[in-house]
């Protein structure tokens, strides 16, 4: 009966007469999804009971209970393993998982957040826009003073040449009609 994996009454009459032949998983063994390890360190083998009082019931095992080498005599139901992780995940889903309202609240004022740096952003490139365009304003406003002068400078020497010429259109028609 022991090759075919099935519990012989023996074996289950001593494990039910003390606890010392069940392991129970470290909380980071439980958790990685895998078989439980046995005291001999190595992930412990799925078993199909064939009792008469457990029939089909799936179990675990030391994989060296079926050979005739030294075991551990590991053993631990299937049904208590899922149920011993279900607590231990179950347990551990509070860690670090905030309440929903704080959640969105923290998401919101993320949002918030982004789109105050956002418009920052924005009211740096217009501060920087409108510093370019005092810039260009003063310097135009630098080139029409100075053309403003130059063409003001020549419109004086524009006017003196009139004057000019037509003092000397007087003077000359003053010394014509005075010699005549």
């Amino acid at each position: 009966m022991e090759s075919d994996g099935a519990a012989t009454s023996s074996r289950r009459s001593e494990r039910s007469s003390s606890t010392q032949g069940v392991y129970m998983p470290s909380l980071g063994e439980e958790m990685d999804g895998v078989a439980p390890k046995c005291r001999c360190g190595v992930y412990a083998i799925l078993y199909l009971s064939k009792t008469s009082s457990n029939p089909n019931r799936l179990f675990f095992g030391c994989p060296f209970f079926k050979g005739k080498l030294p075991n551990c005599k590991f053993f631990m139901w299937l049904d208590q393993y899922t149920a011993k992780i279900g607590k231990a995940s179950a347990r551990n889903c509070g860690e670090g998982v905030e309440d929903v309202t704080d959640h969105f609240s923290r998401m919101e004022h993320e949002w918030r957040f982004s789109e105050l740096e956002k418009k920052i952003a924005c009211l740096e490139q217009r501060k920087e826009n409108m510093y370019m365009c005092y810039i260009m304003g003063l310097f135009l406003f630098l080139i029409a003073v100075y053309i403003a002068r130059k063409m003001e400078k020549g419109s004086l020497q524009i006017k003196k040449r009139n004057w000019e010429a037509k003092q000397n259109k007087d003077s000359m028609h003053m010394r014509l009609t005075k010699g005549l």
